[in-house]
């Protein structure tokens, strides 16, 4: 699992935007795992309130050209 120092488990995510839609890319191996279960390849609004109500939380970087 993911952690940081206050031993809160977190979540490595990309943010796209594309014609209006916000697309989440999984970036860490638990947030592919979380998708691959989901049976996904991003993650939606939905999966990503079911997997707060698991206690994670979401850190969004941004990939540098």
């Amino acid at each position: 699992m993911d952690y940081d120092m206050n031993n809160k488990k977190e979540l490595v995510v990309s943010q796209v935007h594309n014609y209006g839609t916000c697309r989440v890319y999984p970036m860490c191996n638990t947030s592919k795992t979380l998708a691959s279960i989901a049976g996904a390849t991003t993650l939606t609004g939905d999966n990503i309130k079911l997997i707060k109500q698991l206690g994670y939380t979401f850190r969004v970087v941004s990939e540098g050209i």
